[in-house]
């Protein structure tokens, strides 16, 4: 007759029936072949069952999505709704500060002698003028880019070609050229580099450059006489006065800064919530629709509900086995780390039923503290416990005194495993526990029990095999 292993209690596994490791091996082997037996006498059912199974699984993988996917775009929402809302916090200061640089800045430098310094600060924050979409700004953008780059080599050419003629005003002690000379003078500034954008305005202009051929060439009407005041001082002047102007610039871009961050960081939640939505083969999904219906209509369900919950008892029961024999039972043995270790593996490997699984994960941290465990108790003993015990003379006369038996057992309440012993004790429920440490600390109840009286060889017995199991050199069989 079939016993369903599933329905007991975990706790059940203290029962001594089950500690037989031959026998529960010998059980495991015979559970498989019945299941690979239902398996070979039902194949085509028990196909379609798995089939089934399959399928459902992944529409219910679909479903669930759907669902999931729900939640995840309600999030994406949320958070394009703060990205719109911070783009339209944006716009006001990188219009603002737009403005400035396009109508006051750029202005101030190229109405201004040619200032290295300046120049290059006004070159890079028309870099961050914001042109996207707008083609009108952007060519304004570039004009201005392109007039600021040429700045200072057409301020260099038409230095140098002043300082050349300069030479002849000088030896003429600045009298009036005659008309050869003259033209000769306009000649040679036709060819420096900043004439062509003076004589034709039509792409823009530098305005102090503008004035300063304007005025050479009004003083080459003149022929230049007594004109040396005016010539040397035509690139000289105030340089362009940014401070006020800068500072507004960079409080606007901090306020723009602030935004961007914001719209950033929300950018890269929204794309990796996107990330996490799934997108279903409808296709397959559609077919497995269709699928799942065709078997149902194939196999007689319930021969194939009959022949599913006796191979899902037979599999609980064989799992229920193989949890014991391969990982509970190893709560019945000193520490071995590798047989510890094979055992997971093989749980892992082998057992299909749930609830078993989660047992394991649920209890394999305590199995691994198994070691430190053992070493805790065995340092209390040796340590603080003994020392009391040698104080009180408990080796020899005992110790009936309830405050100092109290003093002598709270070193053992403090270690870590104490609290894992006391609860199996309260509940009655040993599985929570490692038995072989609980044996262990029944001895030591027994020693406490007697005062410690006559108990000094036992005690070194018990520390022995406490540190012994921590290291795992006892034997495990």
């Amino acid at each position: 007759m079939l016993v369903c292993f599933c329905l007991l209690p975990i706790s059940g596994w203290a029962a001594d029936d089950m500690n037989d490791s031959e026998n529960n091996r010998r059980q495991i082997a015979d559970m498989q072949h019945k299941l690979d037996s239902l398996a070979e006498a039902q194949k085509e059912i028990v196909g379609a069952i798995n089939e089934m199974k399959a399928i459902q699984a992944r529409i219910n993988s679909v479903q669930n999505a759907g669902v999931v996917n729900a939640q995840i775009q309600a999030e994406i929402n949320r958070v394009e709704d703060s990205i719109t809302k911070h783009q339209a916090a944006l716009s006001e200061p990188v219009a603002e500060r737009d403005k400035l640089i396009l109508d006051t800045f750029v202005p101030d430098v190229i109405n201004a002698p040619f200032n290295d310094s300046i120049n290059a600060q006004a070159l890079e924050w028309l870099g961050v003028v914001d042109v996207i979409g707008n083609d009108e700004l952007a060519g304004r953008v570039n004009l201005d880019k392109a007039l600021l780059k040429n700045y200072g080599a057409y301020t260099e050419s038409l230095q140098q070609f002043l300082n050349k003629k300069k030479t002849d005003l000088v030896n003429m002690k600045w009298a009036a050229q005659n008309e050869k000379w003259t033209t000769k003078f306009v000649n040679d500034l036709k060819k420096t580099s900043y004439f062509k954008t003076y004589d034709e305005a039509s792409e823009g202009t530098i305005p102090f450059l503008t004035k300063a051929y304007d005025k050479l060439l009004e003083l080459k009407e003149k022929g230049f006489e007594n004109c040396q005041e005016d010539y040397e001082n035509l690139l000289n002047g105030e340089p362009a006065d940014i401070e006020s102007v800068l500072k507004q610039i960079t409080l606007l871009q901090g306020k723009a800064g602030l935004e961007i961050s914001a719209i950033e960081s929300l950018t890269q939640e929204r794309d990796s919530l996107e990330r996490l939505l799934v997108v279903p083969d409808s296709l397959t999904y559609n077919a497995d629709i269709i699928r799942l219906e065709t078997l149902k209509q194939q196999i007689d369900e319930s021969q194939a509900a009959k022949i599913q919950k006796e191979i899902e008892e037979w599999t609980d029961e064989r799992d229920y086995y193989i949890t014991r024999e391969y990982f509970s039972n190893l709560r019945r043995k000193p520490y071995n780390k590798q047989r510890l270790d094979e055992g997971v593996a093989y749980v892992k490997e082998h057992v299909e039923t749930k609830y078993l699984l989660e047992y394991m994960d649920e209890t394999l941290g305590m199995m691994n503290n198994y070691p430190t465990y053992a070493t805790a108790i065995a340092d209390a003993l040796d340590g603080p416990t003994r020392e009391l015990i040698l104080k009180y003379k408990g080796f020899t006369k005992g110790i009936d005194v309830a405050d100092w038996k109290q003093k002598i057992h709270a070193p053992l309440t403090k270690t870590a495993y104490w609290p894992i012993y006391e609860k199996a004790k309260k509940t009655n429920n040993t599985n929570i526990s490692i038995l072989y440490l609980d044996e262990i600390i029944n001895q030591i109840e027994a020693m406490e029990a007697v005062g410690y009286k006559n108990c000094e060889e036992r005690l070194n017995d018990v520390i022995k095999k406490l540190r012994d199991c921590a290291a795992g050199t006892l034997p495990f069989e």
